[in-house]
């Protein structure tokens, strides 16, 4: 009892609970090197409940920032500006987020992917024309870098191949997945992927670490797209396991749907736009798919008068009823005249260009305007939500690996 008594007190004696509460407040890469201190540390803060809380407590807590990156970028060079979301007129110091180390090779251009959850899908390509480049995924947070293995390569026909990936995370089976859709083209359009046939689908699993064909017969209603676009800027697709693209289903471009991916099931569905969309004169609106408040959503502005334009959100979840409604904020902006409009990011703020001069934010919470003052080319750019994230980007089952094991994983200092 003596002896006991005179053990100093540490935190391995506390209770999980306000343990939790203590540790969900301290950056990622202060808890991944706690979990060298002991096992117990090491299997406490592996637990997936704990990496969703410390996530769920950097969403909605933290001070985001936003990585404004080019669409295609060098990490050799200066490859994004960082802007904190409350105040982005501030560029924060490069030296907040550590860059990850890409062998110097010919594959020196960088395009982003998709990001959810703190994590950042880019490709490599030796040069623009080069689809067959690598896949990345890395969390800035840990400075944690996974180089995804060789995918299938088509069978090149005569004709363009044109290739398309997508990154998304599947709740159900809390599982993170590049999706890479291949088609033959022999038109060429800058704006989408135009499609003559569609020659696979393959999904990359990041627990079981490899790629895989998807039946053709999980392709029914991809079968009936002939035009895709994948031009979204803002990355805020694929936190609630789909991902989407805008495309058509016929070749006069008349008849405009959402492609939806079900990341658990590997499926396709097609969704319908608003009845007002599909029904007003052919090519008198440009529509822009994003995400508002977890929801999917459509921009949609008349290309005769750049000042009109509206949101429609879904509100009901797949497979109910498929009802949009408008989301009337659009009288907020009359004073900027012609804005051009990028989405939603995670928290709601509205991203836009007034007068195709410089980025901003519109948060309808506090009802301003915030400006990037930013020169940039929207059409160049993309824009991913920097998240504080201890979701390590291994295969399997890392959580379970002991703290010396852990200690061999590469983490940046």
């Amino acid at each position: 009892m003596a002896n006991s008594l005179q053990q100093s007190p540490n935190m391995e004696n506390l209770n999980e609970k306000p343990l939790q509460n203590i540790l969900i407040r301290l950056p990622a890469k202060q808890l991944a090197q706690m979990r060298c201190v002991s096992k117990r540390f090491n299997a406490f803060l592996s637990r997936p409940s704990f990496i969703k809380s410390h996530l769920n407590h950097s969403v909605h807590n933290n001070d985001e920032a936003l990585l404004i990156f080019h669409r295609g970028f060098s990490f050799h060079k200066k490859p994004f500006t960082a802007h904190p979301s409350r105040s982005p007129h501030i560029e924060l110091p490069a030296s907040l987020i550590k860059l990850p180390v890409i062998p110097k090779s010919d594959h020196t251009l960088c395009g982003v992917i998709g990001s959810v959850n703190g994590l950042i899908c880019f490709s490599s390509h030796k040069n623009n024309k080069d689809f067959w480049g690598d896949i990345h995924i890395w969390n800035p947070s840990l400075s944690a870098l996974l180089k995804l293995p060789p995918y299938t390569m088509p069978f090149r026909h005569n004709g363009e191949i044109d290739v398309l990936f997508r990154f998304g995370y599947d709740p159900k089976t809390d599982d993170y997945k590049v999706v890479k859709l291949a088609s033959i083209s022999s038109l060429q359009d800058t704006r989408a992927c135009v499609v003559d046939y569609w020659l696979q689908v393959e999904v990359y699993s990041m627990r079981k670490g490899s790629w895989k064909l998807i039946d053709e017969r999980k392709q029914t209603f991809l079968r009936k797209v002939t035009r895709i676009f994948d031009e979204a800027e803002v990355c805020v697709d694929g936190h609630n396991g789909y991902i989407h693209w805008l495309g058509y289903i016929d070749e006069e471009m008349s008849k405009q749907t959402i492609v939806a991916f079900n990341l658990n099931a590997e499926t396709f569905t097609l969704l319908p736009l608003p009845y007002k969309i599909l029904h007003d004169e052919m090519f008198s609106r440009t529509n822009i798919l994003g995400v508002m408040a977890g929801n999917i959503c459509v921009i949609s502005r008349n290309i005769f008068d750049e000042s009109e334009y509206e949101i429609w959100v879904w509100t009901t979840k797949y497979g109910g009823f498929k009802l949009w409604k408008k989301d009337d904020i659009i009288s907020d902006f009359k004073f900027y005249g012609n804005v051009h409009p990028i989405g939603f990011t995670l928290n709601n703020e509205f991203l836009f260009k007034p007068h195709f001069s410089y980025l901003a934010l519109y948060d309808s919470v506090e009802a301003k305007v915030k400006s990037f003052k930013l020169d940039i080319d929207s059409t160049m750019l993309k824009v991913v939500q920097y998240v504080d994230s201890l979701v390590w980007v291994a295969p399997a089952d890392p959580w379970k690996a002991s703290s010396s094991s852990f200690a061999s994983l590469r983490i940046g200092k």
